[in-house]
């Protein structure tokens, strides 16, 4: 009987995150929000993960939120304790906020998302590591938002047992 091995890692994670416009600036102003993803690390080099997210606004427009799930793939460039890698994600995105008369309006659409990172590990606590990321957000609905982000975050590897 022939057994293989993967070399696979499954890890969870929390980013926060900050995001200014590149157009629409009367539409958004900037926003903070949040990201949980559950992920696997396929080889060394290529992980995939899902996350959602919510992102609050700031915005001359009331209550202006844009919640999402995205299907992410990252390629780490070097495998040390600093890891550089590029990304790439594509999601499904929920924008909504308040019009007049407090009518609550809502868009639907699909966005895509590439960003540039690296995952450091300060070797205070075995599996943890830090991220902080670059971002570039393009999302397709009928009035569409295009956002530059930076996220900051932890994220824990689970070890794989063989």
């Amino acid at each position: 009987m022939i057994t293989a091995y993967l070399n696979a890692q499954v890890y969870l994670g929390l980013n926060s995150k900050i995001s200014f416009p590149t157009s629409n600036y009367q539409e958004v102003d900037n926003g903070l929000g949040v990201d949980l993803l559950i992920g696997y690390s396929l080889q060394q080099n290529l992980e995939f993960n899902v996350n959602i997210s919510n992102l609050w606004l700031s915005s001359l427009i009331e209550n202006y939120k844009i919640s999402s799930v995205k299907a992410n793939a990252k390629y780490y460039i070097l495998q040390k304790s600093i890891k550089p890698y590029i990304g790439f994600s594509l999601g499904y995105f929920h924008k909504s906020f308040n019009g007049p008369f407090d009518k609550r309006f809502s868009e639907n659409g699909m966005g895509l998302i590439p960003s540039a990172g690296i995952l450091f590990d300060p070797r205070i606590f075995n599996g943890l590591f830090l991220n902080t990321e670059f971002s570039y957000c393009k999302v397709f609905t009928e009035h569409q938002v295009s956002l530059i982000g930076f996220n900051i975050g932890i994220w824990y590897y689970f070890e794989s047992k063989k």
